[in-house]
């Protein structure tokens, strides 16, 4: 679909629940604390836990956990035992950024995936992206996960 190799790129993670987050990047007790806290929509980048750095071509020393909106992915997650990587859906349309319409989705690609998920409509903002090295937070995108906790 995006042409991304998951070997090859750093994508985010998402989790179903906060304490399985522990088994795949190093969580100082301040930076949980926060997590925990924090609003969903938003993607933190932390430093990786080495089976999870093995474990990726790169070698990859960040890793992303993704705290949801969407209440269908850490289901499955939830269902699968395992953390799944996530990617946002870009559209190469410069007026249409984000496909939010899951019959216009399941059109498009439903040739190019193994099962779509009609989950209603989305929201057309991404997540915030936020960067922690040792407590420190830095913001790398703005989106519809609130800030306040991480400046």
């Amino acid at each position: 679909m995006k042409d991304i190799n998951p070997h090859k790129n750093n994508l985010p993670f998402i989790c179903s629940a906060m304490s399985h987050i522990a088994g795949y990047a190093k969580v100082e007790t301040d930076v949980y604390k926060v997590m925990k806290k924090a609003s969903l929509g938003v993607c933190v980048y932390l430093a990786s836990q080495p089976q999870t750095a093995q474990n990726n071509a790169q070698q990859q020393k960040k890793v992303g956990i993704c705290i949801l909106i969407h209440h269908i992915a850490p289901l499955i997650v939830q269902e699968l035992g395992n953390p799944i990587i996530t990617a946002t859906l870009k559209e190469d349309d410069d007026i249409i950024e984000y496909s939010t319409d899951p019959e216009l989705i399941f059109g498009k690609y439903k040739h190019l995936v193994d099962i779509v998920i009609d989950g209603g409509y989305g929201n057309i903002n991404p997540s915030t992206v936020i960067a922690c090295s040792q407590g420190d937070f830095n913001v790398i995108r703005e989106g519809m996960g609130d800030i306040s906790l991480y400046i």
